[in-house]
């Protein structure tokens, strides 16, 4: 049940699910789902209104190490 979305930016979170846009056509998406891992290349400018946690370089620069570490700590609290 995981998918990979590229090429897309995240639009929005709402009870529907995610809005991703494709980044060249413009297209907007939406995708139902239970959690969402925002893999961007880019530091977030704002946290995601619904996000229950923030890991990684979105909270401080850090090594892949404890980006992971974090990453799995709030996935085995879901």
């Amino acid at each position: 049940g995981v998918h990979v979305v590229k090429r897309a930016l995240l639009r929005g979170v709402d009870a529907n699910g995610v809005r991703v846009q494709d980044r060249f056509s413009g297209a907007t998406t939406t995708i139902a789902c239970a959690a969402l891992v925002d893999c961007g290349f880019r530091l977030p400018d704002a946290p995601v209104a619904a996000a229950t946690a923030r890991v990684g370089d979105c909270v401080a620069p850090r090594t892949i190490a404890e980006a992971v570490l974090e990453a799995r700590r709030v996935a085995a609290s879901i």
